[in-house]
């Protein structure tokens, strides 16, 4: 789990203004997002898998 918590911060440290700035822009699309009480994500077993609403919204967003 450290390993994959470093990578992913590794990843997010050097990906540049160009992913900083897209993510941004994803946000301001959702402005009152909320991924528990909109229900994109639950908790089950201890994990917090997306849900099906939760897909559909990061689909909607993928065409930025």
């Amino acid at each position: 789990m450290a390993e994959l918590k470093w990578r992913d911060t590794a990843v997010l440290a050097t990906s540049g203004r160009d992913e900083a700035d897209h993510t941004k822009r994803m946000a301001a699309r959702v402005p009152n997002l909320d991924i528990i009480s909109q229900r994109l994500f639950e908790r089950v077993n201890g994990r917090w898998p997306i849900t099906k609403k939760g897909r559909a919204l990061l689909e909607a967003l993928r065409f930025d």
